[in-house]
């Protein structure tokens, strides 16, 4: 009777260990492919997130040069990452007006070349977005009449919109375009 016992409970054959190893394997592919596809959708949102800052602080360098924003020296103004900029002549020794403009240039390209730096073909597109800019500044919105009529585009203070642009690689290897854009008022 015990020989007859053992026989029925030999334990698994070769063929179910291959089984349940098969099945296993496909279950640690299924889970690396996952992890791998979450990585690379986490470095894409870090990438949006550094254009985001990055248009941010080109913003504030416009700010900062308020005389050329009032003259109209940034409508359609276009600037390009391709690879470490050199600093204008004049950084050391002080830029004059002319001069912030090829400085702004020069900061944004550094700003390209820090945070977007494995990107292809980075591109910053600034624009003229409402109203119009003069050397004296915008002038100031007077406060309306109860009533009043909305104040067309020539009245109301200056936006510009600040354009950036690069390509991501998708998993096949193709560049498609991404693209951030944020409208602000110097």
């Amino acid at each position: 009777m015990n020989a007859s016992l053992l026989k029925t409970h030999a334990g698994f054959t070769l063929i179910e260990v291959m089984v349940a190893l098969f099945i296993l394997t496909i279950g640690m592919l299924g889970s690396t492919s996952m992890m791998l596809r979450s990585q690379q959708k986490a470095q894409e949102t870090n990438t949006e997130a550094n254009a985001a800052q990055s248009v941010w602080n080109i913003a504030e360098l416009l700010r900062s040069n308020i005389t050329d924003v009032n003259a109209g020296a940034f409508d359609n103004f276009e600037i390009r990452g391709e690879g470490p900029p050199s600093p204008p002549t004049c950084l050391a020794t002080g830029c004059s007006d002319a001069g912030l403009l090829t400085m702004v240039t020069y900061f944004v390209q550094l700003e390209l070349e820090a945070y977007l730096k494995n990107k292809n073909n980075a591109i910053v597109n600034i624009s003229l977005y409402t109203g119009t800019p003069s050397p004296d500044g915008p002038t100031p919105e007077p406060a309306p009449e109860p009533g009043a009529a909305e104040p067309t585009g020539e009245e109301k203070q200056i936006l510009f919109k600040i354009a950036l642009a690069w390509n991501e690689i998708d998993k096949e290897g193709q560049a498609y375009p991404k693209n951030y854009q944020m409208i602000f008022q110097p």
